[in-house]
Parts: C-alpha cells; structure tokens; sequence
C-alpha cells in the first residue's frame, strides 16, 4: 500500500500534433488500411499524416503507456512496428545519426513490393532510445520514483522512386514533425 502512490499514473496519456511547418500539410489521421503497427494495450495510440510541398507523405505513429504492467508492456513480443503477420518484410536495419538524434532505420517492404523506410525509437521518462531492450532497462531504474511516461515514436515514407529520397524526407521530419506525448494535467 505505500508504494501505491508510485504505481498510480500521473494522469490520461495524451499526443500533441505538430503543426504542420511552413509547405507542409497535416496532421491529418489516416485510414485503417496502410502500415498498422501493433501495441498491445497502450494507453494511447495514433498514427497521423503530414504532407510536403511536393505532395510526399510522412507517416507519423506513436504508442504510449502511462504505466506498464502484464499485457501492457512497450517492449513485448506481441508488439511490432511492423504489423501484425507479417505485413512489411524487414529488408535492412541500422541506427542513423541525424540532427533530432539517434534513430532506428528499417528498411521495408510489403507484399505487393512497395518499399519504405520506418524511423523509430523509445522515450523513456524524457530519455530517447533506439533499442528498446536499453529502454526497458532504464524504465526499471526510473520508476523507483514514480510513474513513467514511456512511448515510441515512428516515422515512415515510401521510398519514391528511392529509399535515399524516403531518407532525406525523414531529415526534415524528424526535426520538424515530432508530436509531444504526457500525462493530461488535472483541470482544477
């Protein structure tokens, strides 16, 4: 019972979309059909799309918990940025530098060939991290003081006509196109 206080989250987990930059559109939700990622019963989950001056689009998902537990984890092997069976086929991973920091760098491809290239990576309590298993590591330490925010952010463009151009459109999304995830404040 003394601990109680730690474990109860801080309040409903909510997103902030960007607004769309200057020559951009967006955010605008997207349709059921496309690239779905799995979190299995996340606080809060949404996926919207922006949309460049040269009409190319930037997917943007995000899972978050509000606080972890069994069924209810970030890192589990029911979840997937890939979808569920399969969807998108691995084809290469790597971890990029980029002026937004470190990111995962997936290379994709569906069934009917279409590639694209998927961005993502954790944030922990306010830490960024690429490999979820380090996350997960942290959120341990972290919740000795109480409840932490932990999510994923991804970002995805179709590799029109190549994955380099997908690559230089998730530069300028990354910096500029990051939604904003915590806990609601209580309204007094």
């Amino acid at each position: 019972y003394a601990t109680e206080p730690l474990r109860t989250p801080k309040g409903p987990v909510v997103i902030v979309w960007p607004s769309a930059p200057r020559g951009w559109q967006g955010p605008a939700p997207l349709a059921e059909d496309g690239w779905k990622p799995l979190f299995q019963n996340a606080s809060v989950v949404s996926r919207r799309q922006y949309v460049d001056r040269n009409g190319q689009p930037v997917e943007v998902f995000v899972a978050a918990y509000g606080r972890q537990r069994q069924g209810s984890k970030l890192v589990s092997y029911e979840n997937s940025l890939l979808g569920a069976g399969g969807e998108l086929q691995l084809l290469d991973e790597h971890i990029v530098a980029t002026p937004a920091g470190r990111w995962d760098q997936a290379t994709v491809e569906d069934a009917g060939g279409v590639r694209a290239v998927i961005w993502s990576r954790y944030d922990i309590g306010g830490r960024s991290f690429v490999r979820a298993r380090w996350g997960q590591l942290w959120y341990g330490v972290a919740t000795l003081s109480g409840p932490v925010l932990s999510s994923v952010t991804a970002l995805r463009a179709a590799c029109q006509p190549e994955c380099d151009a997908a690559h230089q459109e998730l530069l300028g999304a990354a910096v500029q196109l990051q939604p904003a995830v915590r806990f609601e404040q209580a309204r007094h």
